[in-house]
């Protein structure tokens, strides 16, 4: 049985998220996980990938760069939020300014014309 954590430390220097492969530069808060099960193991992932991962729920526990590739070019979108995020995705989540793009989130009902 693997024993694991999981933090959110702010970056001292630049980082490579593990899923968008984007770098994470100093000063950003990023996801960091860590574990054991025989062999020692980490990872590494930026805000925006933790954030379609939770909402889109990914590989159901079990996740990786594939998972989040899969998803991103599938063009199976449920709404046009979750377009967004695969665009943003596939994007590194950068502007063409070289500016990160907001964090993704759930879309409300009330801008998606959803049902409460």
């Amino acid at each position: 049985m693997a024993d694991w954590s999981i933090s959110h430390p702010r970056a001292r220097k630049a980082h490579r998220c593990e899923m968008c492969r984007r770098v994470i530069g100093a000063g950003e808060v990023y996801k960091r996980g860590a574990g054991f099960d025989g062999t020692a193991w980490s990872w590494k992932e930026c805000l925006h990938c933790e954030a379609v991962l939770r909402i889109y729920g990914l590989g159901d526990g079990e996740y990786n760069a594939d998972s989040f590739e899969d998803w991103a070019s599938d063009g199976d979108a449920r709404d046009l939020s979750e377009a967004r995020d695969m665009a943003g995705f596939r994007k590194q989540w950068r502007t063409k300014a070289g500016n990160l793009w907001p964090l993704p989130a759930p879309e409300s009902p009330a801008t998606s014309g959803g049902e409460s």
